[in-house]
């Protein structure tokens, strides 16, 4: 606002000034008419007052006198003052009506979809707010004459226009357009649009979404069984295979993007917000354009150089850890570190928690986070996968009773078990696998001299487990510490995560431990042997294992065949394994709500994807 000024400037001062300002203020508006003039092709009814100043009071003719008296200066002086002010006043009235930049950017493109406009009101009724967004807010909306309920996605013309999203949102209505008819995917109702805003009428998925479900799951279980993951992924891989039947990759997975049509998290799982998603056929050249939602990008989309519809199949591998473990295979703190973590870490399945699920689901997800998108299993592919079809070898196990069962079953671990799983452990650590344990053993050896003490131990146990007694901690110590010293090396520490897996991987491995045990390998093992190999990992042979040897012991040859060597492992014998396997099986150990340390931590969680500091939806150009 301009003050009142103090002094008359002097004559040809005052001429310079006011025609400086005069011209400029003709440039201003001239250009302003000219962008204003598709606005009078526009339908809408909208009047906007545009106040044209007529510059020539202002202008001064060469040829008059050049003397100018301070009465005359001075008139001409209020005048330019009145002009400016006027200027001042309607550009705040064209702030006040909207008319910022990307407004004037509209008032030429006019209709932003090409169409007639239309008012929302002549054929819905809008009800409650469902949400809202950066660009748009959601209502529940009726048809008038139909009386269906349904949702309206409306958007801000100006605010999308401003950031220059608005070929996202032609796109996006060209995607839903494709997906008509996919029973997995929220079909689009009706497009409208008017002067301010664009409107979307879409299916209304009362249900809410899949995260909000997957939360408060995760917060009261801990994680989901095999089975009950399946049956989300199943349904999650029928959506995204509907989009890459329809030559369309999604871009954007994530549980808050698969919406339950019925209340309460039941009915039918639907795939939307197709603002990110992209038109891909297998002939088609590589997309570069890198935007998406930061923990669930493939390392093809962070590097920029080329991804397909194997991009979507990756964001479904992050999604089944989830279900399964509760948290992400990956560990990040920001946009940058997630990033890195995609493109170079690597998935530690021989570690708790991946160590702990079943092979077939560690294999599914295996072929999902493969780095290699030619190498990826294809979503097609994945829907015939033994673990995820109906019907398949997924069962009612889960981490968090295979966890407790595995640290049960410390206590009372035999000799011969506690010996295989220490000559495992040297043969992984000789053979140069053991990378993955030598890392979590850094983390567990806080002070870093190379073992782990009793205090060590039990933060790191509480850490893994968080319901872990003294009785589990001193079973631990007492089982692993090969060298006697009261600590546990890398080799007690690989060996004790060697037992912490699936059941029937763990099995496996035992019955592979023969050929360990059979130092002269012809096929059997002698009871010196077994003696022997027991003492060397810090053993002693107890009268019960005498025993045991002798029942097992062949009465020709007098040695022990592979056969009824797995006896000790609980082929056919007292040995069995009694780790629990589904959440029945817990049932009378007292587990009421409790749960891994790594699955009550939520704030990972909710980072993931509630969190908005994780959100990436942005686009590289």
């Amino acid at each position: 606002m301009l003050q009142k000024a103090e002094l008359v400037p002097e004559d040809n001062s005052c001429k310079r000034f006011a025609s400086r300002y005069a011209n400029a203020a003709t440039l201003v508006f001239e250009e302003s008419l000219k962008r204003g003039k598709g606005s009078q092709r526009s339908s809408c009814k909208q009047e906007q007052a545009v106040k044209i100043i007529d510059s020539n009071m202002l202008a001064f003719h060469p040829r008059r006198s050049k003397e100018v008296n301070s009465a005359k200066c001075f008139l001409g002086y209020r005048r330019l003052k009145r002009f400016l002010r006027e200027l001042l006043d309607g550009l705040r009235d064209m702030n006040r009506t909207n008319l910022s930049a990307s407004t004037l950017k509209l008032q030429k493109t006019h209709h932003l979809l090409e169409m007639e406009y239309r008012d929302l009101s002549e054929k819905y009724e809008k009800r409650r707010e469902l949400g809202r967004g950066g660009f748009a807010v959601v209502h529940e909306v009726a048809d008038k004459k139909k009386g269906d309920v349904l949702a309206c996605k409306q958007i801000e013309k100006e605010r999308l226009l401003h950031s220059g999203m608005e070929r996202l949102l032609v796109k996006e209505i060209r995607a839903m357009e494709r997906m008509r008819g996919a029973p997995r995917a929220m079909q689009l109702r009706d497009v409208l649009e008017d002067a301010t805003h664009v409107y979307l009428v879409v299916d209304h998925c009362v249900g809410g979404d899949l995260r909000g479900t997957v939360a408060a799951h995760l917060q009261q279980h801990g994680c989901y069984t095999e089975a009950a993951a399946a049956d989300l992924m199943r349904r999650m891989a029928a959506a995204v295979l509907s989009c890459h039947e329809r030559g369309v990759i999604h871009r954007d997975v994530k549980f808050e993007n698969f919406l339950w049509s019925d209340p309460g998290g039941r009915g039918e799982l639907k795939l939307a917000d197709f603002g990110l998603a992209a038109f891909w056929e297998p002939e088609d050249p590589p997309i570069r354009e890198r935007c998406g939602t930061a923990p669930f990008m493939a390392p093809e989309v962070w590097t920029g150089l080329g991804y397909t519809a194997a991009a979507d199949a990756w964001a479904l591998g992050i999604l089944m850890a989830v279900l399964l473990t509760g948290d992400s295979p990956f560990h990040f703190e920001d946009n940058k570190q997630c990033a890195e973590a995609t493109c170079s870490q690597a998935v530690e399945w021989e570690i708790p928690p991946l160590s702990l699920v079943s092979r077939h689901a560690r294999d599914l997800l295996s072929r999902l986070l493969e780095k290699d998108p030619a190498r990826r299993m294809p979503v097609s592919e994945m829907m015939a996968h033994p673990w995820l079809r109906e019907g398949g070898t997924a069962t009612e196990s889960s981490v968090k009773a295979v966890m407790r069962g595995c640290m049960d079953s410390v206590l009372d671990m035999d000799g011969f078990r506690q010996a295989a799983l220490i000559l495992l452990a040297r043969k992984t650590i000789d053979d140069g696998r053991s990378q993955a344990f030598f890392r979590a053993f850094q983390k567990c050896d806080t002070d870093g001299d190379g073992l782990i003490s009793m205090e060590e131990l039990k933060s790191s146990l509480k850490t893994l487990y968080s319901h872990a007694t003294e009785s589990h901690v001193r079973g631990f110590l007492e089982k692993f510490d090969v060298n006697g010293k009261g600590a546990i090396d890398i080799t007690g520490f690989t060996a004790a995560l060697l037992h912490l897996r699936f059941p029937d991987d763990e099995l496996r491995l035992l019955v592979n431990s023969f050929d360990l045990f059979d130092h002269n390998h012809d096929g059997t093992v002698t009871l010196q042997d077994l003696k022997v190999a027991v003492m060397d990992c810090g053993i002693t042979m107890t009268t019960e294992m005498h025993e045991e040897l002798r029942t097992l012991q062949d009465d020709v040859a007098g040695c022990i065949l592979r056969e009824k060597f797995n006896r000790l492992w609980g082929v056919d014998s007292k040995h069995a394994h009694n780790t629990p396997r589904t959440e029945a099986d817990l049932e009378g150990h007292s587990l009421g709500g409790e749960s891994l340390s790594w699955f009550s931590s939520l704030v990972y969680f909710k980072d993931l994807d509630l969190g908005e500091s994780m959100r990436m939806k942005t686009k590289s150009r």
